[in-house]
């Protein structure tokens, strides 16, 4: 959080502001349930909000027009956008439950002032060095807001008095977030081990045709080391976007750790 209040300062204290004047800041409103899309007369090249309750979503490699906005409940926060063409635009961000406007097009006078080309440059590396740092904060986000939501029931392993449920597999940029829930009615702890994610197939039974692909992790949030008995325990696994051809389905294993339990689930 540090570093991203340390971006936006410097962002703002390095900008060549031409004569556009003071004037108040447009409200955006926004909530976890629907998406409230905001539409630019240029690429969004870069976008930042000022807290985490916030989550505004645009595509990175591409530079789309449009990015779109969701809130969790806390308190009110800001939006710094630059397009390519170096404008910036600022807005005050408040969570509400009742949204009357889930479109918002903006124009070019509605931009506060202008980012140099010098700063592009003289950021550039800094940019570079901090990628990994924002691709971080920004699964945490994302993964904090599926956290909010009501869970899925996308597939269920019942086993000996565990449960092991995946809640929600949603695509987001380049990345797909899992959701899962490990609830323990065996009356034993379960040491949580480890976890493998693997596009499969063919069937054992035909060792000929069967396949197995692991997938790679990008990032794992709030992933327990045990869960109690009685209790029960969500968490995120971020992996590297795919596609599941004909035949093939996903299947995940949860093994424990210093014992014999295995929860495995498959979905196609």
């Amino acid at each position: 959080m540090y570093l991203k209040h340390l971006y936006i300062f410097i962002i703002i204290s390095t900008l060549s502001i031409k004569a556009f004047g003071q004037r108040a800041l447009d409200t955006i409103y926004a909530n976890d349930n629907k998406n409230v899309a905001l539409f630019f007369p240029n690429p969004v090249r870069k976008a930042i909000t000022g807290h985490q309750n916030f989550v505004f979503t645009y595509d990175r490699d591409n530079e789309a027009h449009y990015g779109l906005l969701q809130a969790t409940p806390g308190q009110e926060s800001n939006l710094l956008v630059i397009t390519s063409d170096g404008s910036v635009y600022s807005y005050n961000l408040i969570y509400s439950e009742d949204i009357s406007r889930y479109t918002h097009f903006i124009r070019t006078d509605d931009r506060i002032g202008y980012a140099h080309p010098m700063y592009e440059a003289k950021n550039q590396s800094y940019q570079e060095r901090d990628s990994l740092t924002q691709e971080r904060e920004s699964y945490q986000r994302i993964s904090e807001m599926l956290m909010t939501q009501k869970p899925g029931r996308l597939a269920v392993r019942r086993k000996n008095g565990m449960l092991f449920r995946l809640e929600q597999m949603v695509y987001q940029g380049k990345q797909v977030y899992f959701v899962f829930q490990i609830s323990n009615r065996s009356g034993i702890d379960f040491e949580v081990g480890a976890l493998e994610l693997n596009i499969i197939l063919g069937s054992h039974k035909k060792r000929t045709a069967y396949q197995e692909t692991p997938l790679g992790i990008s990032y794992v949030y709030k992933r327990p080391q045990i869960v109690k008995k009685g209790k029960i325990k969500r968490f995120v696994y971020v992996v590297p976007k795919f596609v599941l051809a004909d035949k093939e389905r996903l299947q995940v294993s949860l093994y424990e750790l210093n014992g014999s339990r295995l929860l495995s689930l498959q979905r196609p």
